[in-house]
């Protein structure tokens, strides 16, 4: 089978999904990474509503600080 897509192998096939976990930012729920340094780090945005996905807050890769965290 052959897979056309923009995407790198580690996107498609993640090495270890554990390493990820759920959470609520800003009211969405998003796939967030724990770094080395300790901090938090949005992998993907879970929505259905394409509006929330021109947020920049959301985008992959966003840092998220612990005062911004909902308790």
């Amino acid at each position: 089978m052959v897979l056309y897509t923009p995407l790198t192998d580690a996107e498609i096939f993640p090495s270890d999904p554990d390493d990820t976990f759920l959470m609520t930012y800003k009211g969405q729920t998003v796939v967030c990474r724990e770094t080395e340094c300790g901090s938090i780090q949005v992998v993907q945005l879970l929505s259905t509503d394409p509006q929330h996905f021109l947020h920049d807050a959301f985008t992959p890769g966003t840092t998220i600080y612990s005062n911004s965290i909902q308790k």
